[in-house]
């Protein structure tokens, strides 16, 4: 019995596919029967739009329209204003008069296809299917400053010469550029690392105490400003960076001031800016664990802030910049460990810490320095240089 339900099966699926054909194809037959004039109207529409347009280029010559496409195009016409009843058109007829009209439009079409090549050939921009940009300008045009012409937070970017040697501008230092950089000894004769000196240095990355966004800096106050667009999900919050970018990249001294200001003053005028940053950034006694913070929840509530939109931040305070590029990593930069060593001890306080807390960072730069091996800064930097 199992065996026979089994076999049953297919047969059922055939039946099924037989019923289903049948059933389309009379639904076909009472749309061609019932309802024809509409399928005829639709195909000739098309083709009659076709046939004048071939019609109009051959009255000044382009292109060839004989008898045979005129008397095509009156049965057309017929149809619509009732000389012909639409009911009375087979299929083939149908289909001829579409077969005619993609005959003669072919011309009209290829005309089109060669008229959008030449304007291609001459519109394009660089030479023929292929553009030249130099990294910094040296032989052409900066790839940089086409790209910024796109995503104005990157006119930082191409207005950055690496042949410049600006140290501000250098890339992350690393844990023992860093170290010899601020005096950090690591040596044997001191048993180890100078803890003392490494926590004086990473407390410097806090910036200054935090007293609120109207007597902060210009540029923290763009900060802020951007922030809080970005948190509230404004759609004027990419144009509003790159102003910013732009700004600090074209204008400079009391223009510049005096421009971030008005920008500033506009966010500001809105009364949930203010409560907004005394509600997020309280706990907080720097204003660079104060900004992490924002920037935090920037993010959270608007999406992607990128560090590549405030990268014009880092020719102006390097460490509040990797302050903020540590937000949201797990392998934190040197050069901003202290800040967010800090900015930790009050998330778990829940309270603002005058008293620095950078103890975590130091004890990260320890860990690292083991695990490398390090037993000697200067002896490193030797062993280093003697390479080249």
């Amino acid at each position: 019995m199992a065996s026979q339900q089994g076999g049953d099966r297919p047969q059922d699926q055939e039946l099924t596919y037989l019923i289903g054909f049948a059933l389309v194809c009379f639904v076909v037959w009472l749309i061609w029967t019932f309802a024809r004039n509409v399928i005829v109207w639709a195909m000739f529409a098309l083709d009659i739009a076709q046939f004048y347009a071939v019609k109009g280029l051959s009255m000044i010559g382009l292109l060839p329209f004989g008898r045979q496409a005129q008397g095509y195009l009156e049965f057309m016409k017929g149809t619509f204003n009732g000389r012909i009843d639409p009911f009375d058109v087979s299929y083939a007829e149908m289909m001829m008069m579409s077969q005619m009209a993609a005959s003669v439009f072919k011309w009209l079409f290829a005309l089109m296809i060669m008229g959008l090549a030449v304007r291609i050939l001459f519109k394009m921009k660089g030479r023929g299917f292929s553009r030249q940009f130099s990294l910094a300008g040296g032989f052409g045009p900066s790839l940089a400053d086409y790209q910024a012409q796109h995503w104005k937070v990157f006119s930082t970017g191409a207005g950055f010469d690496p042949d410049n040697g600006d140290e501000i501008e250098d890339p992350a230092k690393t844990p023992m550029e860093w170290m010899r950089d601020n005096k950090v000894d690591l040596s044997e004769a001191i048993d180890g690392l100078d803890h003392d000196a490494a926590t004086v240095a990473f407390e410097k990355q806090l910036g200054e105490p935090w007293q609120g966004v109207e007597k902060a800096a210009p540029y923290v106050q763009a900060l802020c400003a951007a922030f809080y667009i970005n948190a509230k999900r404004d759609k004027n919050a990419r144009g509003f960076k790159e102003k910013i970018a732009v700004l600090y990249t074209t204008k400079k001294g009391e223009e510049l001031d005096q421009q971030i200001k008005a920008l500033f003053d506009k966010v500001n005028s809105d009364p949930k800016f203010g409560k907004m940053m005394e509600k997020y950034t309280s706990n907080h006694a720097y204003t660079n664990t104060a900004l992490f913070r924002l920037l935090q929840w920037s993010r959270d509530n608007g999406g992607v802030f990128a560090s590549a939109e405030f990268r014009w931040l880092k020719k102006i305070d390097r460490s509040l910049w990797y302050t903020l590029n540590n937000c949201g990593r797990r392998s934190y930069h040197t050069e901003g460990a202290g800040a967010v060593s800090h900015f930790n001890a009050e998330h778990i306080s829940k309270a603002k810490l005058v008293e620095p807390h950078v103890d975590q960072a130091v004890d990260g730069l320890e860990d690292y320095l083991e695990h490398q091996g390090l037993i000697d800064l200067d002896e490193f930097f030797e062993r280093k240089q003697s390479d080249f």
